[in-house]
């Protein structure tokens, strides 16, 4: 089967779930539940200015965030790997996910291969 290929900006609508092997597959729906976050150079968004919403406290974490990640992502996605923020039902996770198609979710499935913490 081939994947689709993701968007130049990483912005589509996208879904994702969980392989049996553990891999995290993302997908395009109309559900918003898998952020692709991988530029190789800033992967997450950089204002030219602080504004209310994203004042210099969270400017500066963001770019020691993206001086984190940028060499991951670069070396993971030569592999066929992208980095995403994935909305869990415990909360954001990074994961490096490849893009295609898939069915659903399997809540059991993401147990065993994310092994979350009891909350």
């Amino acid at each position: 089967m081939v994947a689709p290929r993701l968007p130049a900006d990483g912005l589509a609508t996208r879904d994702w779930t969980v392989t049996d092997d553990g891999t995290v597959v993302c997908y395009a729906s109309e559900k918003s539940h898998c952020v692709v976050v991988s530029n190789s150079s800033s992967p997450f968004v950089m204002l030219e200015e602080a504004t209310l919403a994203h004042d210099q406290d969270l400017a500066e974490v963001t770019s020691k965030i993206n001086a984190i990640l940028a060499p991951l992502v670069n070396k993971h996605q030569k592999g066929g790997r992208h980095l995403c923020l994935l909305n869990t039902p415990r909360g954001p996770l990074l994961a490096w996910t490849r893009e295609g198609f898939t069915r659903e979710n399997d809540e059991e499935v993401l147990r065993r291969i994310f092994k979350f913490q009891a909350a």
